[in-house]
């Protein structure tokens, strides 16, 4: 009930952060559009199955044991819809990842590691509605290791990709070392998040194979999934006036903000990013040529969070 309860809860940030996406980046890419509504679209249907499942468990079972112990339509929305939303996840985050990079390898074991653990979810969901209890999970034992340790590990090669590629791309000015600062906690943090969540089911299940204590951290990957995924893409949104307007080197207020139109951003003073490209209004106060470097740090910010 605790995973019901914490899943229903998750969904309604998700919902949020979906609505806040719509109505500020109306002209975001196709492809990212497709990558948030679909998750949106599958967690939905996920909430759906989950409360399908507890007016089944608690009302209309209410007081039979054995009701407990069915297995219901949990098979589909845990193993496999979850295994399908880090799937999708995961593929997001290795594709952005090639564009940084311009490298094939590490995408490409992204891609392996999201693929298997997305086999062996399904693998193990079919296992589990084969058997029909919670009380012979057990029998997806195998399928269900390789599908979180598979997930967790598939999270943490993400997370230090694109911490190296990031911190590498840091050029040393400040307005620049604050945008990168900023996407590479939310990467370490949102990936932290998620294969620690998976890592904890997965010790759950094997601790206590005949017991269902795995099933809230469970119930809850799927959407901490989607959640993290919304958080970075909506990383791009500023509220004026508040804390990460940032004063420049000469003390004078410098103001950093997205523009809702595109992943581009702007400066209150010597440079101004817009939709249509990059204008230079002024030199640089210490007279360094921004050019290059902005044209870069606008291509990063690009393929990260667009």
């Amino acid at each position: 009930l605790l995973g019901y309860i914490l899943n229903c809860g998750l969904y309604g940030a998700l919902c949020v952060q979906v609505y806040l996406y719509y109505i500020s980046f109306p002209h975001d890419h196709s492809r990212s559009k497709a990558v948030v509504y679909s998750l949106f679209v599958i967690e939905t249907a996920q909430v759906i199955m989950n409360i399908s499942d507890v007016f089944d468990l608690f009302a209309v079972g209410y007081g039979d044991l054995d009701t407990l112990d069915q297995i219901h339509l949990s098979w589909l929305a845990v193993p496999v819809l979850t295994g399908l939303v880090s799937f999708i996840v995961q593929c997001f985050y290795g594709h952005r990842i090639y564009l940084l990079t311009e490298r094939c390898w590490i995408p490409s074991a992204i891609a392996l590691l999201a693929f298997t653990q997305f086999t062996a979810a399904v693998t193990g969901g079919i296992q589990v509605y084969l058997k029909g209890r919670f009380s012979q999970i057990e029998s997806a034992r195998t399928a269900s290791t390789v599908w979180l340790a598979g997930s967790a590990a598939c999270d943490v090669v993400i997370a230090i990709a694109m911490t190296h590629h990031l911190v590498s791309a840091d050029t040393g000015f400040k307005s620049t070392h604050l945008i990168l600062t900023k996407i590479i906690r939310l990467v370490v943090e949102t990936g932290s998040v998620t294969a620690s969540v998976a890592v904890l089911d997965l010790i759950l299940f094997l601790v206590f194979p005949h017991a269902t204590y795995h099933t809230v951290p469970a119930q809850c990957l799927a959407k901490i999934y989607s959640n993290a995924v919304l958080v970075l893409f909506n990383s791009r949104i500023k509220v004026r006036g508040g804390r990460e307007e940032a004063k420049d080197s000469h003390g004078s207020d410098m103001e950093l903000h997205y523009s809702t139109a595109s992943t581009g951003f702007q400066f209150g003073g010597p440079l101004k990013f817009n939709p249509r490209g990059v204008s230079h209004r002024e030199s640089h106060p210490d007279n360094v040529d921004v050019s290059s470097w902005a044209d870069d740090l606008q291509t990063t910010m690009h393929n990260v969070v667009r």
